[in-house]
């Protein structure tokens, strides 16, 4: 699945600049499936060159149900496709546990709940209003559908769920291989709606600037510019380069991917150079201690495992079931990164001289 930005304002007594964040990716949990996408052209982002205040608060709003669902759902995928055997080899006196899956299913019948309420009984999402009428019909179409397909998982993972967790399998096997059928088609029409939901929001994606900070005398000011550029020059470069990571099977040839990470870590470290030649007072320095403390560490941690995933994949070696592994630990340390973005840009909009 494709990632891409959001835009939030960033205050300082006026908007200043606007920042953007991120979807989520998926992992590929079944190791029968390769990672490798084929014949998928990336779509290009409309980017919007006006957009209201109430047109960017519903956009925000929208990217951050899409990030919660994805990830929900997604727990739920991965736990079924880890903890559930193939039907195949269950017998009556497998012992399979899904107390994880059945953790991830209660979480999504809340989600499910919250966003209802939310929708349909006045709550945060029906109260939000656009000047963009075609936004707000457009995306919250999809979202209905995409509600809809979310329940019908959920209904087929709860039954899924109780028939293991009560061991109705031992007395009933041949329910299991019908199972394993609905939770797969089940999720893959979640799946389908969901792309179709993102890419309506996609259509929205608001203007994205940058300032430069030497147009600002008050040192404060240029402090946080400066963090909020090297915020959003990193997660540009690491989106350019995940869109090529995407299409990497283990038949890849891994020279390329390390040239590109190797210099996607160099153009970070010069990021990580400006900030520590720039003055913070005492009003502004927690801004930089979270971009120290938590994008820094993350965006180290992504760094990391795409090395020891290059390293493995040089050698030739992995399995499908390995390479599924390693592939899933980069997307998961591109989510840490997404989430430490989006909780540094936060802390910079926090930030106001008054």
């Amino acid at each position: 699945m494709k990632n891409f930005k959001f835009i939030s304002a960033l205050l300082i007594l006026f908007v200043l600049v606007t920042s953007c964040s991120y979807f989520k990716s998926t992992t590929t949990k079944n190791n029968d499936e390769s990672h490798k996408i084929e014949g998928e052209t990336p779509v290009k982002e409309k980017v919007l060159e006006k957009t209201s205040q109430a047109d960017l608060t519903f956009y925000n709003k929208y990217i951050e149900v899409s990030n919660k669902i994805s990830e929900t759902a997604d727990e739920v995928n991965k736990n079924f496709l880890t903890t559930v055997p193939d039907p195949s080899t269950i017998s009556k006196g497998s012992f399979i546990l899904v107390v994880g899956l059945d953790i991830y299913v209660n979480n999504l019948e809340r989600l499910i709940k919250d966003y209802r309420r939310s929708y349909y009984e006045g709550g945060e999402l029906a109260k939000l209003a656009t000047d963009n009428e075609n936004m707000k019909t457009e995306i919250e179409t999809s979202f209905r559908e995409l509600l809809k397909s979310l329940e019908n998982y959920y209904s087929v993972a709860s039954r899924v769920t109780k028939f293991y967790k009560d061991k109705e399998y031992k007395d009933n096997l041949s329910k299991a291989a019908g199972f394993d059928k609905e939770m797969k088609d089940s999720y893959k029409e979640y799946d389908s709606l969901y792309n179709k939901f993102k890419e309506s929001v996609k259509k929205y994606k608001p203007v994205k600037t940058r300032k430069n900070p030497d147009d600002f005398t008050n040192k404060d000011e240029k402090a946080v510019i400066i963090v909020q550029n090297a915020l959003e020059n990193t997660m540009d470069l690491a989106e350019t380069f995940y869109s090529k990571f995407e299409s990497v099977n283990r038949n890849s040839n891994a020279d390329g991917l390390q040239a590109d990470i190797e210099e996607f870590e160099r153009k970070f470290k010069a990021e990580e150079n400006k900030i520590q030649s720039t003055e913070f007072s005492d009003k502004s320095k927690y801004i930089k201690f979270s971009f120290e403390d938590y994008f820094t560490k993350m965006t180290k941690g992504f760094i990391d495992e795409v090395n020891k995933f290059n390293k493995d994949l040089k050698k030739g070696k992995m399995n499908e079931r390995d390479f599924g592994l390693a592939y899933d630990n980069v997307v998961r340390s591109y989510n840490y990164m997404i989430n430490a973005y989006n909780s540094s840009i936060t802390t910079v909009n926090s930030f106001k001289v008054y």
